[in-house]
């Protein structure tokens, strides 16, 4: 065989090979995220207990106010999950949107806070804001909508301060503003490396906001 047709030979190899081991990660993606999201349904019971400290906020210092915010969005798995998810939508350009979001954020929890009302049902529509998130990222929903979710997710993450001192509010809002930050950004730098799976991680977070929804739902 001519140098040149074993040179042929070698580079479609190496194509078929690379084509091969992609599919392969592919499906060993999709099968991981679909499992982590089956074990969802099993132990996100305790993901709805989202206040790291015990007790009547009244009673709340500063550094219990920080902590527990700063704490808050990482042991809350629906928090946690909805704020990686921003990373995915490619409409989203990090320098105009993320303060934007983080604003929002804040009017919810501020509405939570001071003018605190019961509203049925929060914890499960925070949970099928993971799914809605996942469709935004699809393309199937305007990023707009992105707007009123975390609105939503504010409003929860306000609810445990409520009856607190003003000066543990403020370094609340401060540990939660910073943890936000860290898991948004955190979510697009992700995402930026992996954005040709971008559908994966999508199905994956459908699949948990469906399991979250459930277990709020029960």
């Amino acid at each position: 065989m001519k140098p040149e047709g074993i040179s042929y030979l070698k580079r479609n190899i190496s194509k078929g090979l690379t084509k091969s081991s992609l599919q392969n990660l592919k499906i060993t993606l999709l099968r991981g995220f679909l499992g982590f999201s089956f074990l969802l349904c099993i132990f996100a019971i305790p993901a709805f207990a989202h206040h790291p400290f015990e007790g009547n906020p009244a009673d709340f210092g500063f550094l219990t106010g920080f902590f527990s915010g700063l704490a808050h969005p990482l042991i809350g798995l629906d928090h946690l999950l909805f704020l990686l998810s921003i990373g995915l939508i490619g409409g989203f350009k990090a320098k105009r949107w993320v303060p934007t979001l983080l604003c929002f954020g804040l009017i919810g929890t501020f509405l939570s806070v001071y003018t605190p009302l019961l509203i049925p049902g929060i914890e499960i529509f925070v949970a099928i804001s993971i799914l809605l998130s996942a469709l935004i990222s699809l393309g199937n929903i305007s990023p707009m909508a992105m707007i009123p979710l975390i609105i939503a997710h504010g409003y929860a993450l306000g609810q445990p301060m409520v009856g607190a001192e003003p000066t543990p509010i403020i370094f609340y809002l401060i540990g939660l503003l910073f943890s936000e930050l860290v898991l948004i950004v955190l979510g697009i730098l992700s995402f930026r490396k992996l954005w040709q799976f971008k559908k994966f991680f999508s199905l994956a977070l459908i699949a948990s906001g469906l399991a979250l929804s459930f277990v709020a739902a029960y």
